[in-house]
């Protein structure tokens, strides 16, 4: 049985006993999961595996009484961006958003903590 279909702009002859095709599967989803876990989650675990930060003081902060600071990861926020997906495509930019991150800063010799937001 022969049939014609339009593929795109062009017609093509289909000799196929089938009628129905096979449904693509959604191949981005994977990725788009994998990136949205990141951006919720999975920033913050990497952060955290690092933290917290201890500075080793040298012999005369020691003498001194300096103990030291101490940098953890709070938090993690995303930012929004600053072109849209469309002006990227158009200009041939990178489409990225800001990743920020809380971090408490505790002064072991006071014991006084300060939280702060960077990018």
């Amino acid at each position: 049985m022969r049939e014609k279909r339009k593929f795109g702009k062009r017609e093509r002859v289909v000799y196929s006993k089938l009628k129905e095709s096979v449904e693509v599967p959604n191949l981005l989803r994977i990725q788009l999961e994998s990136y949205e876990n990141f951006i919720k989650e999975g920033a913050l675990k990497v952060l955290k595996k690092f933290s917290p930060i201890k500075s080793q003081p040298n012999r005369a902060d020691l003498r001194k009484g300096d103990k030291g600071f101490v940098l953890e990861f709070v938090r993690t926020r995303v930012g929004e961006p600053k072109n849209t997906e469309e002006e990227c495509r158009e200009k041939g930019l990178t489409y990225n958003i800001p990743l920020y991150a809380t971090v408490r800063i505790t002064d072991m010799s006071t014991e006084e903590m300060k939280e702060e937001e960077i990018f």
